[in-house]
């Protein structure tokens, strides 16, 4: 139903050509990374998060990745111009998306910027934590992964952080009810990486048992979403996964994360209060990994072969 899967192996596809293929193909890169303005604005942050470290890869880099850029949003003007009558990336999408914010009154962004960020992270229906609390896991992993390998994977730290806090000042942080989390699996691939390394450092028995809960959680959310895929359209206010899960267990394990949502009935006090606890676990598990950073990962990964590095133009 929706193209955030496709936008995400896009993205994902053109990194590995740029940064971390054995040969480098920027010319292509650069065309796929145009093909991400075929979707929505959203994949614009992906464009723009990577097109500078492209830059920093070398000016023959850079260059081969704007012809293939310039090359690509050709092709995707042509694309609109066929399909929505107008010869410009992203117009069909943007005049659709104003006729709707009109006739709703909404605005398309919003200063309040920590209820998008808690939302995107901890709210217990729309966020990473309700239905995939694994991707916390990249928190324990982030420092190992960045020692180890910080020229090939800090740019996909910039641009999943970069997405994340953009999105955090659109009023619809949320998916417009459906599903859960569907924003993030634009960058879901480019946190795959920081994952790996989390899941190899969880070695002491804290940070085993805290990784275990985060994956078993994820898990029981993603059967329930698999058996019936309609728990995970939400109208207003409502909280499908989360009463699923509470139906099945008999408690309600997800009871104690907030709802930044403006339908959830919870007071400001209480979504400071419980978001400030989920981000002290957080960054716990990420303080765990700056402390470990993995030895057994580092010295892996050492042993790894390194990308040739071969001329590109």
């Amino acid at each position: 139903v929706y193209p955030n899967a496709v936008g995400g192996a896009i993205a994902v596809t053109a990194y590995r050509f740029l940064f971390t293929a054995e040969r480098r193909r920027p010319l292509l890169a650069g065309a796929l990374l145009a093909c991400l303005l075929a979707f929505t604005p959203r994949q614009l942050l992906v464009v723009a998060a990577l097109l500078p470290f492209a830059a920093m890869a070398g000016r023959g880099t850079f260059v081969s990745t704007l012809r293939g850029f310039g090359i690509g949003v050709i092709g995707v003007a042509l694309l609109s111009f066929a399909t929505m009558g107008m010869p410009v990336p992203l117009a069909g999408y943007a005049v659709g998306s104003t006729a709707l914010h009109e006739r709703e009154g909404s605005a398309f962004i919003t200063l309040s910027f920590w209820i998008g960020l808690g939302g995107q992270l901890f709210d217990r229906t729309y966020g990473l934590a309700g239905t995939a609390a694994w991707v916390f896991t990249a928190a324990l992993g982030a420092a190992a992964a960045l020692r180890t390998a910080a020229r090939t994977l800090l740019p996909a730290a910039a641009t999943i952080l970069v997405s994340v806090a953009a999105l955090s000042f659109t009023p619809y942080w949320n998916g417009g009810y459906a599903p859960p989390n569907r924003y993030f699996v634009d960058v879901l691939p480019l946190a795959a990486p920081f994952v790996a390394y989390g899941l190899a450092a969880a070695r002491g028995p804290i940070a085993a048992a805290a990784c275990g809960a985060l994956v078993v959680a994820s898990a029981l959310a993603t059967v329930l979403l698999a058996a019936k895929p309609t728990l995970a359209l939400n109208a207003f206010g409502e909280d499908k996964v989360r009463y699923a899960i509470a139906s099945l267990l008999g408690i309600d394990p997800m009871d104690w994360l907030p709802s930044f949502d403006r339908a959830g009935g919870s007071t400001y006090v209480d979504v400071a209060v419980r978001g400030a606890v989920a981000l002290a676990l957080v960054l716990a598990l990420a303080w765990a990994g700056a402390r470990t950073a993995g030895p057994g990962v580092r010295d892996a990964a050492s042993s790894a072969p390194s990308p040739k590095r071969v001329p590109t133009g």
